[in-house]
């Protein structure tokens, strides 16, 4: 008896007693009021959910998900939400549907999602109308996310947020690139590139909606970490250059992605390119009167770091090149004496710091040897014309 609930836990003690007259009858079991209580009643709705009309099905499903998280797991799965997915295949009823089959979803394991729901809500991806279900969808993506594998991600919630992209709501649209970061790392990199980018680039210039704009500025911003230089200065660089709204909001926004973009360590900007495009297209932007103090000395203090990084990158090449110049001049000096020490070793030695006294003994040690050396030839002579004399004789 401890599965069941306590309001029956008595009339069924009854039901077990050994005297036939003391167990209570079929009638006054089934009158008992726990088949009155609200969770009863919902089933017995649900059973017979086929044959209402669609105005008192919404009205029920609408209600339903505050009655949801009363039931035991078992009851949902075995009793619920077969009634409810079956109701997914009328496209009209799915805005009433979902939320609720979501509901459930919380509660399920991946298997048991995998198993239970996906089957029945890969379709309900592929719908566009009511665009109430795309927002549903949106709107639960994280649970989506956590249930789903990353293969049903990529091919079925992605291409949701594709069409959602290219929606005439810009609500929707909004939602939707907040969630595309989300997205974005789980992504091949070909898809990120081809696809996701150049909507939220089209997005972000055709829009008249200035939150959207932004928006659009604030994801490019979180997804600079995933995406390649050339990529960047290519692609992304231009676009922003050519954004026509000069409001406060999109000015920061724009920014903040100029500044994410010149302080990423990943991609590297080039100081030359930082000085002929990035600061070329901020400095001018200074003098723009939507900007209220505070956001002048914000855009002020992002130039002026930007100017710091150009000039001790030139610097540091300026320097370099100056030495590298000394170092030319220097050899060129040294080849000078060089040759003028093949004309006159004396006067290169001199010039190459070494003493007088030193040049004194090396001379006289030179003579000395010269005199020395004469001397033996001499001798060598004379027994030389003495052999010669011998074999005269001879």
């Amino acid at each position: 008896l401890g599965d069941m609930p306590l309001a029956l836990q008595p009339t069924v003690r009854e039901m077990f007693m050994m005297q036939v007259t003391m167990r209570p009858s079929a009638k006054s079991f089934s009158e008992h009021p726990f088949f009155e209580s609200v969770l009863v009643l919902t089933l017995r709705y649900l059973e017979s959910l086929v044959e209402k009309n669609g105005v008192k099905k919404a009205q029920f499903l609408k209600g339903l998900g505050r009655i949801i998280p009363k039931f035991p797991k078992r009851v949902l799965h075995q009793k619920v939400l077969p009634t409810l997915l079956a109701e997914l295949k009328t496209v009209i009823q799915i805005p009433f549907v979902l939320p609720n089959v979501l509901a459930i979803a919380e509660g399920t394991t991946k298997a048991e999602f995998a198993d239970l729901i996906m089957p029945d809500l890969i379709p309900v991806f592929a719908v566009t109308e009511p665009v109430q279900v795309m927002l549903i969808l949106m709107q639960r993506m994280d649970l989506i996310l956590d249930k789903a594998t990353t293969v049903q991600v990529n091919s079925y919630a992605l291409p949701m947020l594709f069409n959602a992209l290219e929606s005439a709501s810009p609500q929707m649209q909004e939602l939707c690139v907040k969630l595309l970061p989300t997205f974005a790392p789980i992504v091949e990199y070909a898809q990120l590139k081809n696809n996701i980018l150049p909507r939220i680039l089209a997005v972000c210039l055709e829009t008249s909606a200035l939150s959207l704009r932004i928006n659009c500025l604030v994801t490019l911003n979180k997804m600079l970490d995933l995406l390649d230089k050339w990529t960047v200065v290519e692609r992304l660089m231009p676009t922003l250059e050519q954004i026509p709204s000069r409001e406060p909001g999109v000015l920061m926004a724009l920014l903040g992605v100029f500044d994410t973009l010149v302080k990423h360590k990943k991609l590297q900007l080039e100081k030359s390119l930082i000085a002929t495009r990035v600061l070329p297209f901020l400095v001018p932007l200074l003098v723009e009167d939507s900007l209220n103090a505070q956001q002048f000395r914000t855009w002020m203090g992002v130039v002026k770091s930007m100017v710091t990084i150009v000039e001790k990158d030139r610097i540091n090449k300026l320097e370099e090149m100056a030495g590298i110049q000394e170092q030319a001049a220097g050899m060129e000096i040294a080849g000078g004496a060089s040759f003028v020490g093949a004309r006159d070793p004396l006067s290169a030695a001199k010039a190459s710091g070494v003493r007088d006294d030193d040049f004194d003994k090396m001379e006289a040690l030179i003579e000395n040897e010269a005199k020395l050396t004469k001397a033996r030839g001499a001798g060598a002579g004379g027994l030389l014309d003495m052999s010669i004399d011998a074999d005269g004789l001879n």
